[in-house]
C-alpha cells in the first residue's frame, strides 16, 4: 500500500500473490513426492476447492499463512532428505513469517515433531544450524507475541478456553473431536473430500506412508492444535485442505 496506494484492491491483489505462491510452494512439493502430474492435479484441486478459491479472494490472513506454512513445510522436508543448511533457515525463516502474520501458525511446531518422528531423524536435533535457525525465529516472533499478549492475550485465551460465541462451547465430546472431520466436503468438495478420505485408507506399503508424510504430517498437526480449542471455525482447517 506504500507503493500502490491504499485500497481494498491493493490488499486482494497482495492475497492473491500469496495464492500463487502457495500454489507454486504446493507443486514443488508434490513434484518430490509424487511427480509433476501428481502435482499439477494437487494444484488445480487445491485452487479450486471451496475454501480456498473463497479465501483467496479476501482481505484476509489466512491464505497468506497457508503459503508460509508450505514454504516452511517444503524447505524443512528438503532439509530431511538432503541436508542441505540453507533449507533449515528458510523453514524456520517462513515459520516466524507465519506466526507474525498469523496465531493459527502454533500448528507447525507439531507439524515439525511428527516430521522427526515420521523420519527418524532425531540426530538433526544436535546440528548447531537447527538450533541457531530456531533460535533466529524465536528472536523475530516473541517481542511481537509479548506485546500481544499484554495487549489482547485475554482475548485469545477467552477463544481458546470458552469461546467468545456461545454456540462454539456448546459443543463438546465426540462432537468435538469429529467436528472438522465431518465438515470436510464442505471445505473441498465432495468429490475431492471423499477421494482424500478414500486416498488415507489405502495407505498401506511403507513406501507409500514416507511419500504422504508431509501431508500426513499437515493433517494430524491441523486437526490436534485446533479440535482442543474451545472456538471451532472452519478457517482453521484450511492448513489441511
Amino acid at each position: 500500500m506504500f507503493v500502490c496506494g491504499t485500497s481494498f484492491e491493493v490488499g486482494r491483489a497482495l492475497v492473491g500473490l500469496f495464492a500463487l505462491w502457495a500454489a507454486v510452494t504446493l507443486f514443488r512439493l508434490v513434484s518430490r513426492t509424487h511427480g509433476r502430474g501428481a502435482a499439477a492435479a494437487v494444484v488445480l484441486l487445491f485452487g479450486l476447492s471451496p475454501m480456498v478459491f473463497h479465501y483467496s479472494r479476501q482481505v484476509m490472513l489466512e491464505v497468506p499463512t497457508v503459503a508460509l506454512s508450505l514454504a516452511s513445510l517444503f524447505h524443512f522436508w528438503r532439509y530431511l532428505e538432503e541436508d542441505r543448511r540453507r533449507d533449515v533457515y528458510v523453514a524456520a525463516l517462513c515459520a516466524a513469517l507465519a506466526a507474525l502474520t498469523r496465531f493459527d501458525a502454533i500448528f507447525l511446531l507439531p507439524m515439525f515433531g511428527l516430521l522427526l518422528l515420521g523420519t527418524r531423524r532425531w540426530s538433526v536435533l544436535k546440528r548447531g544450524d537447527v538450533w541457531l535457525a530456531a533460535v533466529m525465529a524465536l528472536l523475530l516472533v516473541v517481542p511481537f507475541y509479548g506485546l500481544a499478549l499484554q495487549e489482547v492475550g485475554g482475548l485469545h485465551a477467552k477463544q481458546a478456553g470458552e469461546s467468545v460465541i456461545p454456540e462454539h462451547a456448546s459443543i463438546t465430546g465426540w462432537k468435538r473431536l469429529t467436528w472438522y472431520f465431518r465438515h470436510v466436503p464442505d471445505q473441498t468438495g465432495w468429490v475431492m473430500g471423499c477421494v482424500a478420505i478414500l486416498g488415507l485408507g489405502v495407505l498401506k506399503k511403507a513406501d507409500a506412508w514416507r511419500a504422504n508424510l508431509p501431508y500426513l504430517a499437515l493433517f494430524v498437526a491441523t486437526y490436534v492444535t485446533f479440535t482442543p480449542l474451545a472456538e471451532v471455525d472452519y478457517r482453521h482447517s484450511i492448513y489441511w485442505v
